[in-house]
């Protein structure tokens, strides 16, 4: 599966989000997230790549969307990434994975 992988920037300060949340609730160890920041930034199992060049794609996806289903721009920027590079969208978002199918993107449930 991790053949054709990749996440854009914003999914790793929402991963940190997640752990910050977890950590204030004691159900992981903040020397445990600092092992697992250090191994996404120094070791990259996978390739990350710049939101910034799939703005106006996501703005696009989450304006157009609207009437219908609303989606936030982060949403829609994960949409704009498997889109562009034609790469299927893997996600747990009933929402998400509705849009990115409209938009003929292969979604896989998790």
């Amino acid at each position: 599966m991790l053949e054709g992988v990749l996440t854009i920037d914003l999914a790793v300060k929402e991963t940190l989000n997640a752990f910050r949340k977890k950590i204030i609730k004691e159900e992981i160890m903040y020397e445990t997230v600092v092992k697992i920041i250090k191994d996404l930034t120094e070791n990259r199992p996978f390739p990350l790549e710049s939101q910034e060049r799939y703005l106006t794609d996501a703005f696009e996806i989450a304006v157009n969307n609207h009437i219908t289903i609303h989606i936030t721009i982060y949403d829609a920027l994960f949409i704009a990434v498997a889109k562009r590079r034609n790469l299927e969208l893997i996600t747990s978002d009933k929402k998400q994975a509705d849009i990115a199918e409209r938009l003929g993107v292969k979604t896989i449930p998790v």
